[in-house]
């Protein structure tokens, strides 16, 4: 015997209906905004980033050094697993250098403007 229904009643067809329409809207009103976010995210010129783009980067970068260091390097797994802990060291000094590289280049690049 099935337990499913095969048939269905003219208000539950109609309320399937309409619950498709409405769906069908929603999903058109989500792609519109999704087209119009896409658009609002543009890419930024090279001329257009100024040196709150290269402090906001460095802080995290340094947010992730941070965590990395503080939270997960004494982690217990990272402390049974030691070719894991190796990854997780080498991440974070590619971070600390990525830091100084982004650090040294703001500093070039915007050293007349702080004067």
């Amino acid at each position: 015997m099935n337990t499913e229904k095969d048939y269905y009643t003219y208000a539950e067809g109609q309320q399937m209906e309409e619950t498709i329409e409405r769906l069908t809207k929603e999903n058109e009103e989500l792609k519109k905004k999704w087209e119009f976010k896409k658009k609002k995210a543009r890419k930024i010129s090279a001329g257009e980033i100024d040196v709150f783009h290269y402090h906001e980067v460095i802080d995290r970068l340094y947010l992730l050094g941070y965590i990395g260091d503080t939270f997960l390097m004494e982690h217990p797994v990272f402390q049974l697993h030691p070719e894991a802990r190796e990854k997780l060291e080498n991440a974070l000094k590619e971070f600390a250098e990525l830091y100084q590289m982004l650090g040294a280049i703001e500093f070039t690049k915007f050293e007349n403007e702080k004067s």
